[in-house]
């Protein structure tokens, strides 16, 4: 980020149509100015020359993928962010490249183009502060020891993005089956978990009083509490469930 708050954006997608317009969007925005890329190879030249502050690239791309993309970049530098974005089916794909490095992902669906300049504004703040190393190791490594818990965050979609011990222990679903995924298919009845979202975002917070769809047939009643995290333009809106089973009368 330069002083004057400016972001240089480099934007990589084999999709020259879905280049331009996801381009156009992003210069629509105060501060941001955009390099745009349909090859990898180009990229890592705009990359090599350029001051960059946030790199957004598709994962399926010919050639080098975006995984590809992503390990040269970071032989060069380990802290600049790296959006992954990936079609819908692709999640695991995208949750692979943030245990790889990347700094996050994005589904292509739905609003995401317009959840893009959060995304990138956010990664970039954290970097600035210092934060990010410690939002994505030891902050982690923090929630993943509470085993007694679940303490999950969703995207504003309810798809899931962290997912500790506690949740695998409860849910009998591992990270690997569920970061990307939507939360609403572990609960039995996922109308009640919509109107649990809707309080929350109404009123900031919300009581979970729902019952998990464990593997094998079984279920297990579930209470807690449900924070819509809502703050500027420059941070992502995000749920963040903490949950554990009900105890019965």
């Amino acid at each position: 980020m330069t002083p004057d708050g400016t972001i240089h954006v480099l934007l990589v997608d084999d999709d020259e149509e879905l280049l331009a317009t996801v381009g156009t969007m992003l210069r629509q925005h105060d501060g941001v100015i955009v390099s745009t890329e349909s090859r990898v190879a180009a990229a890592l030249d705009t990359f090599d020359e350029s001051f960059v502050d946030c790199i957004v690239s598709d994962y399926d791309m010919p050639g080098m993928d975006g995984l590809d993309f992503l390990t040269a970049v970071r032989w060069h530098s380990t802290d600049v962010p790296f959006i992954v974005t990936t079609a819908h089916g692709n999640e695991r794909v995208a949750s692979e490249a943030v245990r790889s490095g990347a700094t996050d992902y994005i589904v292509k669906e739905g609003s995401w183009i317009e959840d893009l300049v959060d995304h990138v504004q956010s990664a970039v703040a954290a970097r600035a502060e210092g934060k990010l190393a410690h939002a994505t190791s030891r902050f982690q490594r923090a929630i993943d020891a509470i085993d007694g818990y679940a303490i999950v965050m969703l995207d504003r979609h309810g798809h899931v993005m962290t997912w500790n011990g506690g949740a695998e222990a409860l849910t009998g679903r591992t990270p690997a089956d569920i970061i990307g995924e939507c939360i609403h298919d572990v609960f039995t009845d996922p109308g009640a978990l919509d109107a649990t979202m809707d309080v929350a975002r109404d009123e900031g917070d919300a009581a979970i009083d729902l019952t998990l769809d464990r593997p094998g047939g079984t279920t297990t009643p579930v209470t807690g509490q449900l924070t819509y995290v809502a703050g500027p333009l420059s941070e992502p809106r995000y749920f963040a469930a903490v949950f554990h089973p009900a105890v019965e009368a």
